[in-house]
């Protein structure tokens, strides 16, 4: 995928047609991230994709790709960095009043001072965001959830991690991305374990594990 999204933005680049270079650079930006597990070489991509918008005077193309940045440069060390990117990319979504934007900027402000071990300030934000998402979107308050449990386990605070899981048996469905249902049972497995409630515990890592064969057989993932 990688050599094709090269050759795309490398046509797209003789075209001159740069709406389409930006979306290639931020192709070859995920797949490195999401697919390689590289973040170091995403951002180059993502900031070169950010420049098209910029160029073009895209406000909500802009803005996502301020937020991505953010959030890459968040998994990198690069906190501050980070922070002033996706705080430029809430000011972008307000002035077009897109709270869709902001609501996922909060979501990367709070996985941002997750990697700082900031965790307080972390399950604030996700608080604000789980807030704009109950009753709007049941995946993005799934995905928040799962961010929850990890993060209150990292405190000890096992009764609001068990809290979060319990509304994510709730609102759980098939349709849920696959690496978000990975998580869940993942996150599930250590919960459960943490509450003292081994069996469930052993359920967890049960679904977790066929997922992962099914996943794997068919190519989704080769980690």
């Amino acid at each position: 995928s990688i050599h094709h999204f090269r050759q795309a933005v490398s046509y797209y680049t003789l075209l001159g047609d740069k709406p389409n270079m930006a979306i290639g650079l931020q192709s070859l930006a995920f797949a490195y991230d999401e697919q390689k597990f590289n973040v170091a070489d995403a951002i180059p991509y993502a900031r070169q994709a950010l420049e098209i918008w910029k160029e073009l005077d895209d406000t909500l193309q802009a803005a996502n790709m301020y937020k991505y940045v953010g959030l890459l440069q968040g998994k990198t060390s690069q906190g501050t960095l980070a922070k002033q990117n996706i705080t430029k990319a809430i000011e972008l979504y307000r002035a077009k009043h897109y709270e869709n934007g902001v609501a996922v900027s909060w979501h990367n402000l709070a996985i941002v001072n997750q990697y700082q071990r900031r965790y307080d300030s972390a399950i604030a934000y996700i608080d604000m965001a789980s807030r704009y998402w109950r009753g709007k979107d049941s995946a993005r308050l799934f995905e928040l959830n799962n961010l929850a449990i990890e993060i209150h386990l990292a405190v000890n605070n096992v009764s609001a991690a068990q809290a979060a899981y319990a509304e994510n048996s709730a609102i759980f469905s098939d349709k849920y991305f696959w690496r978000d249902k990975l998580t869940f049972y993942s996150n599930g497995a250590s919960v459960l374990s943490a509450a003292g409630d081994e069996k469930n515990a052993a359920i967890a890592r049960k679904k977790y594990d066929t997922l992962y064969e099914s996943l794997k057989k068919k190519g989704l993932i080769s980690y």
